[in-house]
């Protein structure tokens, strides 16, 4: 029988395999001419040089898929290895404090920490891997066809900034996904669908209006991100109080 590893991996390969299969499409569309629908619109120059631009994206999105798939492979082999890590280490702060939730039974640390800790290291994997492919796209070909608008400063702060980011979204979805698996027991999955729609549906709203603009100011993001993790935690908090209320009312099925 199958695991969820062996699902998700399958699920990976058939995701890079539908990719590579749209790059193909796009690459045939480069080979045709200019269609007559838009001679009226860009002239044979201009089309040429956005066709040069765009076989070179293509050609250099193969290996970057297939660069994409080796790497997920072979970190997620490594899962359950970072998930032990990230549970042993301590965040200093919360120890003293005592803070036991204990949605699970690891009676050391904040039940929250351990995701967050495999998230921040699962981030940092990514982000290192992901670079030869990130940085040839943008310094190379983006530069080659005059569209590149990064120094080596400004793309380390947009790396960082977004990793950050991350780990506030991530912070957020685990502080939900935890309780709700460990209270509501069979029914779990119809209230995992339910907090992931209202979670995309907030993000979608909160993106141009707050999300967005901290990628644009690195004072504005430095200020924003703290009240953003205080803000997970206290939704972790009340989620995991309202929980606790009704599993109190409702016995575990």
């Amino acid at each position: 029988m199958a695991s969820y590893f062996d699902v998700f991996r399958g699920s990976v390969v058939a995701y890079a395999a539908l990719e590579l299969y749209l790059l193909k499409r796009r690459s045939n569309a480069t080979h045709r001419g200019l269609p007559a629908e838009l001679k009226d619109v860009v002239s044979a120059e201009e089309y040429e040089t956005g066709r040069e631009y765009n076989r070179d994206k293509i050609s250099f999105g193969y290996v970057s898929e297939l660069y994409g798939l080796a790497t997920t492979l072979v970190t997620v082999r490594f899962w359950p290895l970072l998930w032990t890590l990230a549970g042993s280490l301590q965040l200093p702060l919360l120890s003293p404090f005592s803070l036991q939730l204990s949605f699970t039974e690891a009676p050391e640390g904040h039940w929250l920490w351990q995701p967050a800790a495999f998230v921040l290291i699962q981030s940092l994997i990514d982000e290192v891997l992901g670079l030869p492919t990130s940085v040839y796209s943008t310094f190379v070909i983006e530069e080659k066809h005059g569209f590149n608008k990064f120094t080596a400063g400004s793309y380390a702060a947009e790396k960082a900034k977004g990793l950050l980011l991350n780990l506030v979204m991530s912070v957020v979805m685990w502080g939900g996904f935890i309780p709700i698996i460990e209270y509501a027991g069979s029914n779990s999955w119809w209230y995992l669908w339910i907090f992931i729609s209202c979670f995309i549906f907030v993000f979608n709203m909160a993106y141009p209006v707050l999300i967005a603009p901290m990628f644009n100011t690195v004072l504005l993001l430095a200020l924003l991100l703290p009240v953003l993790l205080l803000l997970a935690l206290l939704l972790t908090l009340l989620l995991s109080l309202s929980l606790r209320r009704w599993t109190r009312r409702s016995p575990r099925r």
